[in-house]
């Protein structure tokens, strides 16, 4: 099964990130922020009105834009 975007996920279902993808300073912010490939998050909730979604990662939770969100590829674990 090929990893999809993280925009394209639904809550409540736990993902494993695959990849991150994108320009080089937009990527490397992600990695800042913990979003490495083999770790394992949870997709909170997704807002389209307000263009954004929640994480959870290691017990930290964060919103990321929904562009970002599709510069994380992610396989369901």
């Amino acid at each position: 099964m090929s990893p999809k975007p993280l925009d394209d996920q639904f809550p409540g279902r736990p993902l494993r990130i695959a990849a991150v993808e994108g320009q080089r300073a937009v990527r490397r912010r992600l990695l800042e922020l913990g979003l490495l490939p083999g770790t394992d998050l949870q997709l909170i909730r997704k807002s389209k009105l307000a263009g954004t979604i929640e994480l959870e990662i290691r017990c930290c939770r964060f919103t990321l834009s929904l562009e970002q969100a599709h510069r994380v590829l992610v396989h369901a674990r």
